[in-house]
Formats: structure tokens, C-alpha cells, sequence
């Protein structure tokens, strides 16, 4: 289930609705107010990455990459 984030024309909340696909998203409304006049926001997606041994984090998206170890 994709996790979409809105945001609420009339009162100006922004909240976030886990949906089935994204065909629902017209029938989202607003976690606060009701109102069925809201917009999807564009989300940021979070990379989490491992804490190494000295406590930093470290990432593994150059292992990823083309040419990455």
C-alpha cells in the first residue's frame, strides 16, 4: 500500500493517507477539517543507511551505482 501526502485547500493541513493504489486518490479528504478539497503532495523519499563502526552512517547507494564497490 503506497503512502501518498495531501494537502488540505481549505483549512491548510497537510497529512498523510495510505492507499490502496493510486486510483483512490480522489476520494481522500481531509484528516482535520472534512473537506473533500484537497491536492496530493509531492513526497521526499528517506534513505536510511547503517551506522558503521566508528558511529557514523554509511550509505549504499554507491554499491548500487554503476562502477560502485
Amino acid at each position: 500500500m503506497p503512502l501518498f501526502e495531501f494537502g488540505c485547500e481549505d483549512c491548510g493541513a497537510r497529512f498523510e493517507k495510505r492507499l490502496d493504489s493510486a486510483k483512490d486518490v480522489g476520494t481522500v479528504v481531509c484528516s482535520r477539517c472534512g473537506a473533500a478539497n484537497v491536492k496530493r503532495k509531492m513526497s521526499a523519499f528517506a534513505a536510511v543507511g547503517a551506522r558503521t563502526s566508528s558511529g557514523g552512517l554509511s550509505s549504499s547507494a554507491p554499491a548500487c551505482a554503476p562502477g560502485g564497490g
